[in-house]
């Protein structure tokens, strides 16, 4: 039986509090069962028939009463109701309940009263959107329309198990709501259960009514993938009724941010209170004939982050879009000239007991940061993170559609994980997070099963990663961050080839990334205009041997020096400066250095002291030197008085 859970923030809906928001009352929806659901309708005034917004929550009814309703208006009644099963519909409690046809039975309820006109529309976030598509495939005649939110009507293999690893933190946040997930995690590989079930819960031509579909470029990764899918298939083989009316709209929101202006490190003022408007518009048309030309809208419209605009098409992706290679090369090098020779591959050791932490992203836990996340301190700077960037863009790249990374790899384990980070580079060197994907090597063929890995062998592997509309602007550079973790966004791979999630022995994979003639491992992007990359700049990354940075003593009390050395005269021809940051990442000296003039090795002396001569306090701090723009390297140094 479903637990309840006080974890009701997750679905916080920050939208507007409605004008008569303590204006209700309570009352019992009696199903075919004999049971009754418990609701609360809201109106504006219940001697009038308004159009009725329906929204079915697992989330409890009650949050809205002292938090007020979704949307600001006064020309709709709203009916609240809970789950079956939960809170004050716990008594209706059944085994494998059909939440379709309590939603059935709720709107042709609805439509018999006084205070409801008979035209009746559904509203929901995440699971109070998915129990609308339920509700739609019973197609209860006085339901005119949904607006689902993050939400997706089919249940499928990588929405718990993302290229073949269990997500985690989302399996762990929709434990505590109280959702028994049990069967599901019983099946990590993609066997007869999830055929069936994906066969039987895949049913766009059930749905006959006319959605409004809302998503976020920072949702998490089952719900970007999945809304995109269930989009295109509503619009083709969806219902006769609804299918030339369907709209969708994707903004730079993560899934517990829905129209805020903040996601993450980065604002979207022009993104800001859209879902509400949009909404609005939406049910005055098919609920209140407001003859506003929504249905004239185009059918897709997406916010183009970098660029921060809103832009339209008819389909998602347009058919502009062309898929361009861009390659890996030596140094930290990206670049969609392919490989030419062949060179000594990346190697990295993966320590299970220290995995790469999950620094914003996609993510559902409440317990985590969500959206675009600076990358350098705290992913990149690891030891087992391999970095490629492009040289600074000359003109602006264009993204929108699905990405993915085309890896040759090996390891001298029976299975690993490869992780992959897509990253948008600013001009003062924040590395922001834009995308993440995994591959667990097992499943590098298929997720039908399990083929472990031969240790020395080099394997091909494809990393999907969800749909993005992003242009990185002039001035931006593209990065990709491989790893072999990223937690607890997915699960930690123990590299011991041993049976999936039982305990056992941890073993330290020293894994190797190939980028040469034979093997070139590529990011795919979807790109709609020119690349935009300078070709003959000069590539470093952090491991490059083309400087080399030191510092000693460290940890110092009074005095540390801090010397580089450039293998490579071209170095001298770049701008060269040293900076200082503390933990918050806070910028506490600069040291700006003339490269004509600096010797190919040279030394900094660091007597503790910020740009206004103050000495600092104990703790961390990080050394880092950029070279150009397209290197540059940190180090950890420890102060202490």
């Amino acid at each position: 039986m479903f637990k309840k859970s006080c974890f009701m923030i997750f679905i916080v809906f920050l939208f507007s509090e409605n004008l008569y928001s303590d204006d209700f009352f309570s009352t019992w929806i009696p199903m075919r069962d004999s049971q009754y659901l418990a609701a609360d309708v809201y109106s504006p005034d219940t001697l009038q028939a308004f159009p009725v917004i329906l929204i079915k929550t697992p989330y409890n009814k009650a949050w809205y009463q002292t938090h007020g309703l979704p949307l600001d208006t006064d020309d709709y009644a709203f009916v609240i109701v809970d789950w079956r099963g939960f809170y004050g519909s716990a008594g209706a409690a059944v085994e494998n309940p059909n939440h379709g046809e309590d939603g059935y039975d709720c709107v042709e309820w609805i439509a018999q009263q006084s205070w409801c006109n008979g035209n009746i529309g559904m509203w929901g976030i995440s699971a109070v959107g998915g129990v609308q598509y339920q509700t739609a495939r019973e197609q209860p005649p006085h339901l005119l329309c949904g607006v689902p939110i993050v939400a997706d009507y089919m249940q499928y293999y990588q929405r718990y198990f993302c290229g073949g690893a269990l997500r985690t933190e989302y399996v762990i946040m929709i434990l505590l709501l109280g959702f028994d997930i049990g069967l599901f995690l019983e099946h990590p590989i993609h066997d007869l259960f999830w055929v069936l079930l994906e066969y039987f819960s895949n049913y766009p031509q059930e749905i006959d009514v006319p959605m409004l579909l809302m998503g976020g470029w920072y949702d998490h990764h089952s719900y970007s993938y999945g809304i995109f899918r269930a989009f295109n298939d509503l619009t083709t083989i969806g219902g006769a009724n609804g299918r030339e009316h369907h709209k969708f709209i994707i903004g730079p929101w993560h899934h517990h941010h829905i129209g805020d202006t903040v996601q993450g490190q980065l604002e979207y003022p022009d993104a800001a209170g859209v879902p509400e408007t949009e909404a609005l518009g939406f049910f005055d048309y098919w609920l209140r004939g407001v003859p506003n030309g929504y249905d004239t809208l185009p059918s897709v419209r997406y916010f183009q982050m970098g660029t921060d605009e809103w832009q339209s098409s008819e389909a998602w992706p347009s058919d502009s879009v062309s898929s361009t290679s861009y390659y890996l090369h030596p140094a930290g090098s990206l670049s969609v000239v392919m490989p030419e020779q062949t060179y000594l591959p990346d190697t990295f050791y993966y320590d299970p007991r220290d995995p790469s932490p999950s620094i914003g992203g996609a993510g559902i836990s409440i317990f985590l940061l969500h959206g675009p996340y600076d990358q350098r301190w705290q992913v990149e700077n690891r030891d087992d993170a391999v970095v490629f960037s492009t040289a600074v863009l000359t003109e602006d790249l264009v993204v929108d559609g699905e990405v993915s990374m085309q890896l040759y790899v090996s390891s001298d384990c029976f299975d690993t994980d490869f992780t992959v980070r897509l990253c948008d580079v600013y001009p003062d060197g924040r590395s922001m997070l834009v995308l993440e994907g995994i591959r667990r090597m097992r499943f590098r063929e298929s997720y039908d099963e399990e083929i472990l890995m031969t240790p020395g062998e080099i394997y091909e592997v494809t990393i999907e990663m969800p749909n993005v509309g992003l242009t990185f602007v002039q001035g931006h550079r593209v990065r990709v961050v491989i790893s072999s973790s990223n937690y607890p966004r997915f699960d930690i791979n123990l590299n011991n080839g041993d049976s999936l999630y039982v305990p056992g022995d941890t073993v330290i994979a020293l894994n190797r990334i190939y980028r040469d003639v034979n093997y070139p491992s590529a990011l795919i992007l979807p790109v709609k205009n020119p690349t935009g990359v300078e070709e003959d700049a000069i590539y470093f990354d952090k491991k490059s041997n083309n400087i080399i940075l030191d510092i000693y003593p460290n940890p110092f009390r009074q005095k540390t020096e801090i010397s580089f050395q450039m293998q490579d005269a071209r170095c001298k021809m770049q701008d060269i400066s040293l900076e200082i940051y503390d933990v918050s990442g806070r910028i506490v000296k600069i040291f700006n250095l003339t490269s004509d003039f600096l010797p190919l090795t040279s030394t900094i002396s660091w007597d503790g002291r910020d740009k206004d001569g103050k000495l600092m306090p104990s703790g961390i701090y990080f050394v880092q030197l950029k070279v150009g723009d397209n290197f540059s390297q940190t180090k950890k140094l420890l102060l202490i008085k």
